[in-house]
């Protein structure tokens, strides 16, 4: 039989109620307006002893700390409102071990627990406390850190009630150093308790925390979480699916160390049973604040051993993470096994104290603002953003793109933040560079069309600007030439120069667009550069002087940089002078000289890069390459030495007039590292040598792994250590039309992730 709380609260918790000492740790609160006279408001504190339900029609104010008592159940109706004295550190709800709360919203009438604030802020209140009798590692009758039940025990598949539907905003009142409440937290919950569709705004502390237990959630959103969004401890081995945590710009309360994800098991003994296993899919971590770092994307430690299929960390322009998974701890290193893992924007390096087993990509689409305050996140990518529609997420971001550019001319300088829209086709008529403190924000499908037959027309950013060209797939920016019939070498090309460190010095002026580059930063961040297309590049100054399609003077690796397409060009593809930027999915096509270049220092790695010559451009320089590294031809011991590392390469020459000199040419003192590499040359087509290691300014030395070799692409010429075996095979790239190739799975460069920029080749099938 339900008993309203119309007919028994009033009475029920009358007896218990806990005034408010005039001592407590209170802050002065505005009061809200007084009440419609006709409406009834009850208060609600002390314990539940009997069966109780609240009801949607009724104003509650939590006055006090309210307990549901071991074999009581308490029933929320969906659209019901709770409103938390605020100000206090002892406002909240907590279910004892045994009992049961009922909570159960709807998308059209959520529960939603708030505070009473006029201008309500995280730590108004405490939050929502549920235990159980699921496993801890920390014992089988255990107290709460906050609220003082017990939990633990020997059920893993306890049923502490359900939560659907339930927003908690403004919780985390403070007690002590030691004590501090969550939005909610699990307290050796069980699997028979079902939790799905939460939502926890504005937190002092963390936003969900799970001490033990084996509850499984599905469709929980953090927001404006002050320490963790997501935390574990004490061998929780529940799933977590769709997980969304965000800190929004403006949002400035925060601990010494948040972080998105924080996975403990034991700080005591890490090997404490049960160890906590928690497996989470779908989750996205996002840091829209520039003045808030997140100390690490996810910080995995203390034994945990943790499974994360699908998860997205992303920052935002200026906002970053210290680090993007850290799994060291004095107290016991932590463990995790990803697939499926992403990252985008300054998410900071990993730390591994244990292992981190799995790939990270880096793109630049996982997370989009296409308008002040709007975010989107992309379709299978991290968390589905659309589930939490019904709780209406905000977010406050700004563009920050500055002054939109609507005439299409472009030349001189930028001093301060500017964007170029898609809705206009400018034409880049001279040298256009950004000056340092300015940032340049290109729009998705924007066109610019550089004046052709000039070797003045150039975009150059210096030091300490940025450049953010963020395309997409479906929209990719384009640097192109205005001529009727263009050609490589038609203008010059992108030049970035950063402080990232450089062998020849600190202040060093590039060879072309005369920007100086050079540091000690090797973190420095000169903006991003995602689905980018730069193509008829290479305008020739004279026989020193000479553009590239891009190139990266000095460039740090807090720089974004993903999908670019450099076509038609009259000198190298890119090009690295010094820094250590990192690049994912770069394709260069037609290149008259060498497709991929380093110098002075690089430390970077290119991961899937993709080099061709097509039949029929015959554009060359005397030694054309797939790959030239160097480090210093002055002093090949120079610090830093150009140490890259390049996964998933391939070196393709489809010309059979023109021979590559190498597949790679690694000298003067480079040590690079390159895995899964193909070097194929298609029917006469061939290379003078495969590997050249050999130069008199200081040889290289390289190391292979899973590397292939497929027609004539000639023999290694070892000036110092080539190490590691070359399979010869004659399936990695296969022409099966002409003006068609196909490449091999798992050989060399992955041709599919070229697909958005429709890569063309000429070839005559033989």
């Amino acid at each position: 039989m339900r008993t309203s709380i119309k007919a028994i609260l009033l009475l029920a918790l009358a007896n218990f109620f806990v005034a408010c000492s005039s001592d407590d740790d209170n802050r002065t609160i505005d009061p809200e307006p007084t009440p419609d006279p006709g409406s009834e408001v009850v208060e609600l504190t002390g314990e539940v002893t009997e069966d109780t339900t609240l009801e949607a029609a009724t104003e509650y104010i939590l006055a006090g700390p309210l307990t549901v008592k071991d074999g009581v159940t308490l029933t929320i109706e969906a659209g019901t409102t709770i409103e938390a004295k605020s100000g206090r550190t002892d406002v909240f709800l907590a279910v004892e071990r045994g009992a049961k709360l009922m909570a159960k919203g709807t998308a059209a009438a959520p529960i939603r627990f708030t505070s009473d604030a006029a201008s309500p802020e995280a730590g108004d209140w405490g939050g929502i406390v549920l235990a159980g009798k699921a496993p801890s590692n920390k014992g089988t009758d255990v107290e709460s850190e906050v609220a003082g039940v017990l939990y633990g025990g020997t059920d893993a598949a306890d049923n502490s009630g359900e939560l659907s539907y339930v927003i908690a905003e403004y919780t985390g009142a403070k007690i002590n150093n030691e004590q501090e409440f969550n939005g909610i937290s699990f307290f050796g919950v069980g699997s028979g308790t079902v939790v799905n569709n939460i939502v926890v705004n504005n937190g002092a502390d963390d936003g969900i925390e799970f001490f033990g237990g084996t509850v499984n959630v599905t469709n929980v959103y953090c927001s404006n979480i002050a320490d963790d969004m997501f935390d574990w401890t004490e061998g929780y081995q529940g799933t977590i699916t769709n997980a969304f945590g965000v800190r929004n710009n403006g949002f400035d309360m925060a601990t010494e160390d948040p972080r998105g994800i924080e996975g403990d098991s034991n700080s005591n003994d890490p090997t404490a049973a049960p160890i906590s296993t928690p497996t989470l899919n779908n989750v996205t971590i996002l840091n829209l604040n520039q003045t808030v770092a997140l100390k690490a994307g996810a910080e995995i430690r203390r034994g945990t051993d943790a499974t994360i299929n699908n998860i997205l960390f992303a920052a935002y322009r200026e906002a970053s993470f210290e680090n993007r998974i850290d799994t060291k701890d004095d107290n016991g290193d932590g463990a995790v096994t990803l697939t499926e893992a992403y990252s985008q924007g300054n998410v900071g390096a990993d730390k591994d104290g244990s292992t981190i087993e799995g790939t990270i990509t880096e793109i630049g689409d996982g997370i989009v603002i296409s308008d002040n305050n709007t975010v989107e996140g992309k379709a299978g990518v991290g968390a589905d953003l659309a589930a939490f529609a019904w709780a209406n997420p905000t977010f406050v971001v700004t563009q920050t793109d500055g002054v939109v550019v609507e005439e299409p001319e472009l030349q001189g300088t930028i001093t301060e933040d500017t964007k170029l829209v898609s809705t206009v086709e400018y034409s880049l008529a001279g040298p256009l560079t950004v000056k340092e403190g300015a940032t340049l924000t290109i729009e998705a499908g924007t066109t610019i069309k550089a004046v052709s037959g000039r070797t003045d027309v150039f975009l150059a950013v210096e030091r300490g600007a940025k450049l953010i060209a963020v395309g997409t797939a479906a929209a990719p920016i384009r640097f192109t030439s205005d001529a009727t019939s263009p050609a490589a070498g038609d203008w010059g090309g992108i030049v970035l120069a950063g402080k990232a460190p450089s062998n020849k010095g600190t202040d060093v002026e590039s060879e072309v667009a005369g920007v100086l580059y050079g540091g000690t930063d090797a973190a420095d961040n000169s903006g991003e550069l995602s689905y980018v297309i730069a193509e008829y590049t290479g305008a020739k100054i004279n026989n020193e002087q000479e553009f590239n399609g891009i190139s990266f003077f000095g460039v740090g690796s807090g720089t974004v940089v993903n999908n670019i397409v450099v076509n038609n060009g009259a000198d190298d593809g890119i090009e690295f002078f010094g820094g250590t930027v990192n690049v994912t999915n770069v394709y260069c096509s037609n290149i008259a000289d060498d497709m991929f270049d380093w110098t002075e220092g690089y430390q970077g790695t290119i991961d899937n890069a993709f080099g061709v010559r097509n039949d029929g451009f015959d554009m060359a320089t005397e030694d054309p390459r797939g790959i030239e590294g160097d480090s210093n031809s002055n002093d090949p011991t120079a610090a830093p030495i150009s140490m890259p590392t390049l996964n998933n390469v391939t070196i393709l020459n489809l010309n059979p007039d023109v021979a590559l000199t190498a597949g790679a040419e690694i000298r003067r003192g480079t040590v690079a590292t390159i895995d899964n590499i193909l070097f194929a040359a298609y029917g006469t087509a061939s290379f003078g040598n495969r590997i050249d290691t050999k130069d008199s300014n200081g040889d290289g030395e390289l190391t292979l792994s899973n590397a292939f070799a497929q027609g004539n692409v000639g023999v290694d010429k070892d000036g110092s250590t080539i190490t590691g075996t070359i399979t010869e095979i004659t399936d990695g790239i296969t022409v099966t039309a002409n003006n068609s190739v196909t490449a091999k799975a798992g050989v060399g460069a992955d041709l599919a992730a070229f697909d958005w920029a429709s890569p063309s080749f000429m070839v005559t099938m033989q």
